[in-house]
């Protein structure tokens, strides 16, 4: 029997399962719109805006009459960049604007199963059930959510990308080579959407923190790892930053911008849904219990990822009352797992979003000005 290619599966298998529940979509791409109102409507406005009639970093179709920073309108200024001298070539290319957006969404989550796939062979599943879960997951992906609205944060692949980066980076011991993909990567996404930045450069400081906290007595040896991984978060933000200092124009833009507590994420856009088993049986059990959810924080994980958290935490009590500890071993996941936990008590706006300590989140400083 010929050998499988999980690899070749996962893309195969994704592509047609898009096609089967996303064929009039995929199709009729740059006559069909995704979403014909609010934010869904700026954002292909702005994208196609821009590649008409603007260039470098000043929007004009906006806050007329002075215009606006590029990064500051939501058109994925790395990728319209990148298309700006296609459209100065051919011109008709503006035409086909909402198709290419809608085919490049589609694309990543293609991308998504693959880099799965690849984080998967990285722990030696095999072939078959490599490709198979990476599919799923990547179909699966509450960030296919943002296909409605957001069409800039809709691009799956990031994160596994990232992922994939850093396991690469820590089994070759902090590689250059690695170390240069990762801040490229986050460079050219944080581009995209600032969003991106914020969260796997939040990430990966904290998992370079919690290496120097594992390895303290050996830190004047393994430096070099964690210093590479926080620099490959630091650049980008210094290159971003710089690119902000260079460009835009307006001195009174909000410190600390509205949305980061109101649009937040909360215990039931994780772990519950509103469609959902694990949403109707919360709902049915524990009626008395408000279960808020938010659109704009809406990320649930999904019934299998429920049960598995909640089994690894039972594990990780047993082995913590017997005093077995394993923080050297599985070396990715006891770094990126506490990291990933942080990050999500920052989604939900952990601790502004209590009441009482609310009134100091307008003390912390904005990422832009």
């Amino acid at each position: 029997m010929k050998k499988i290619n999980g690899g070749l599966l996962a893309v195969l298998l994704t592509t047609i399962l898009l096609f089967v529940y996303y064929a009039r979509f995929i199709i009729h791409a740059n006559g069909l719109a995704f979403s014909p109102w609010g934010d869904g409507y700026k954002n292909y406005y702005t994208f196609a805006y821009y590649l008409r009639y603007d260039s470098g970093a000043h929007f004009s179709g906006m806050n007329y009459p002075f215009g606006e920073n590029i990064v500051f309108t939501d058109n994925q200024p790395a990728v319209v960049w990148l298309l700006k001298p296609i459209a100065l070539l051919f011109p008709s290319f503006t035409n086909y604007l909402h198709g290419f957006m809608t085919w490049a969404i589609f694309a990543s989550i293609v991308l998504t199963a693959y880099l799965l796939y690849r984080i998967f062979k990285e722990f030696e599943i095999s072939e078959f059930h490599a490709g198979m879960f990476a599919t799923f997951i990547a179909l699966l992906s509450p960030q296919i959510q943002r296909l409605h609205t957001h069409f800039s944060l809709s691009y799956a692949c990031f994160i596994p990308l990232i992922i994939y980066l850093l396991i690469r980076f820590f089994k070759t011991n902090g590689g250059i080579k690695y170390f240069v993909l990762l801040t490229i990567s986050i460079t050219f996404f944080t581009f995209v959407h600032v969003y991106y930045f914020a969260i796997v450069g939040l990430f990966i400081l904290l998992i370079a923190f919690l290496f120097c906290v594992v390895h303290l007595k050996e830190l004047s040896k393994q430096w070099r790892l964690p210093l590479l991984l926080a620099s490959s978060a630091i650049i980008p933000f210094l290159i971003f930053k710089t690119f902000i200092l260079l460009t835009d124009s307006i001195t009174d833009r909000p410190k600390s911008p509205w949305g980061f507590i109101e649009s937040r994420s909360t215990f039931a856009d994780i772990f519950l849904h509103p469609s959902s088993f694990t949403g109707e049986i919360a709902g049915k059990f524990f009626p008395a219990i408000n279960h808020d959810y938010h659109f704009e924080g809406m990320g649930y994980i999904g019934l299998v990822a429920d049960i598995a958290l909640a089994v690894f935490f039972i594990i990780l009590l047993i082995h913590f009352f017997k005093k077995q500890y394993y923080l050297n071993r599985f070396y990715p996941f006891n770094y990126f797992l506490p990291a990933a936990f942080v990050v999500l008590l920052v989604a939900m706006a952990f601790p502004f979003c209590i009441d009482s300590f609310e009134k100091y989140y307008s003390l912390l400083p904005a990422v832009a000005k």
